[in-house]
């Protein structure tokens, strides 16, 4: 009976043991979601005042909800800023678990002090330092833009019960009129920014992240088109909506717009693209619409025909007489030449001549065509004879970026402005750079867009929304405008700062 009671009580001891080692070998972390970078593989979470990156295992179990509510499997991208975080952090680094938790207040305004608002049942919720504050008629704005009596959606963050989301729906005064009224046309849905991330130039299997932002509990999707069709997008925030989906294979678009749709209440906002246009290398060639390039085809070999016989006659006979007695005048020579031009064209799809012919022996029609007489021969290429190539445009005005100027702090967008040759073409790219190296660098393409130029010389892009990945503060965005056709490429150049988290 002792034997068995101390073998009982040794593997309940290896049993312990084993537990608490495995325990001390993971770490739970807790913080305040700052930011998830999309395809960057990782979150950045404040922990005590500190920023830290987090990077989940490739088997991590990722999840998110509402506190309260069931939470659901997710993808990493759908995390958004202010969301409470727990992660099982392992030895090696790598998160096995990354869960996102987020509250919900929902209330009249009864008025706004600072960062503090205080709701018609005396309830107060506390903004966060930069809360992304919705306007009812889909509009970004500040606190002090609310006005009381306006029905609130907040998202807070359920540890500190800061609001990082704040969706204005209407206003109880305006509800009771609206009875009696038509709607005001703000009052529409409407689609405050479209934007993706992604490679550039993209390739089959690469993964394409839409965001959009609109107003709030609608319907969106997007489009691409000639290489996907209308695709749903999730609500993951208030008035936030975001999409995945997979570059298909077999496809190539080159400047493809990226279409934004939003629905709410069988309602249909006014459809926007994005200010980047989409370009996916390999597969079947199509342009921006979707227009077909088919490989070009090898000219069909002409068809051998007998060569007409010389004919002689009296004309022919006097006319070589003349040429070898004397030398032929100005005007007889303008003649002969121009009648040679016109004998020696090359010959054209149509119904065969008459084997009688002119009367004119035609030696052969080689690759090129002789296009005087009586002068040095000059060899023009068939192809080129009839319209010659135009000589490359010289590049007399250099492109000049007039907004925004070099070192400004960018807080909400980017509008380019400039001046260069009226009529032309500028090409306009902006790239950005947080100047990190490893898992924290954060660089790409965020558009390319060529542009024409007014007939007052001038030309404008934009305004290009610091949303998603483009919203880090510190980020420094690279405008650079030139001709993109011309040898001489008057490349005008600045940079920018990022003003937003």
């Amino acid at each position: 009976m002792n034997g068995r009671c101390c073998l009982h009580w040794a593997v309940c001891a290896v049993l312990c043991l084993a537990a608490l080692t495995e325990v001390q070998a993971a770490q739970v972390v807790k913080g305040t979601l700052v930011a998830s970078p999309a395809e960057a593989g990782f979150i950045r979470v404040e922990i005590d005042g500190k920023i830290t990156a987090i990077k989940p295992s490739s088997d991590a179990k990722i999840m998110r909800g509402q506190v309260g509510k069931d939470i659901v499997d997710v993808n990493l991208r759908e995390f958004a800023p202010g969301d409470h975080i727990v992660a099982i952090v392992k030895e090696d680094g790598f998160a096995s678990s990354v869960k996102a938790f987020h509250g919900r207040v929902q209330g009249m305004l009864a008025r706004v002090d600072g960062r503090k608002m205080t709701l018609a049942d005396e309830r107060t919720v506390m903004l966060a330092a930069q809360p992304q504050i919705v306007l009812p008629d889909g509009r970004t704005g500040t606190p002090a833009d609310l006005k009381p009596g306006a029905l609130l959606i907040c998202r807070v963050n359920p540890i500190t019960g800061q609001a990082w989301t704040v969706v204005a729906t209407g206003n109880t005064k305006s509800e009771k009129s609206a009875a009696t009224s038509q709607p005001e046309p703000d009052s529409k849905p409407k689609i405050r920014s479209v934007m993706y991330s992604a490679p550039d130039p993209l390739k089959a299997g690469d993964l394409l992240t839409v965001d959009l932002t609109g107003n709030p509990g609608g319907k969106a999707s997007f489009e691409v088109k000639r290489l996907l069709p209308v695709t749903p997008m999730k609500e993951v925030s208030p008035g936030s909506y975001r999409a995945v989906v997979e570059v298909p294979r077999g496809k190539t678009v080159v400047g493809a717009p990226l279409i934004g749709r939003l629905a709410v209440k069988d309602e249909q906002a006014p459809p926007v693209q994005a200010s980047r246009l989409i370009t996916v290398i390999g597969g079947r060639a199509e342009d921006g619409q979707g227009t077909s390039l088919p490989p070009a085809k090898p000219a069909p070999k002409a068809a051998s025909t007998p060569r007409p016989k010389p004919v002689s006659t009296p004309a022919a006979a006097q006319t070589a007489s003349r040429l070898k007695a004397s030398a032929p005048s100005t005007s007889e020579t303008q003649i002969e030449s121009d009648a040679s031009t016109i004998l020696l064209q090359p010959p054209v799809a149509t119904e065969p001549e008459d084997e009688t012919g002119p009367d004119v022996e035609v030696a052969s029609i080689s690759e090129t065509l002789p296009v005087t007489i009586g002068a040095p021969t000059v060899v023009v290429p068939i192809e080129d004879a009839d319209h010659p190539a135009p000589p490359a445009p010289r590049c007399e005005v250099k492109v000049m970026l007039t907004n925004p100027p070099e070192g400004a702090t960018i807080s909400r967008a980017i509008l380019v402005r400039g001046a260069a040759d009226p009529d032309s073409k500028v090409r306009v790219e902006i790239t950005y750079n947080n100047g990190k190296t490893g898992i924290l660098k954060l660089a790409g393409l965020a558009a390319s867009q060529d542009l024409a130029v007014g007939s007052d010389g001038k030309f404008r892009m934009g305004p290009l929304p610091l949303e998603g990945p483009l919203a880090t503060r510190g980020l420094v965005f690279t405008i650079k405008a030139y001709y993109p056709e011309r040898e001489d490429h008057g490349t005008d150049m600045v940079k920018v700062v990022g003003g937003r988290d």
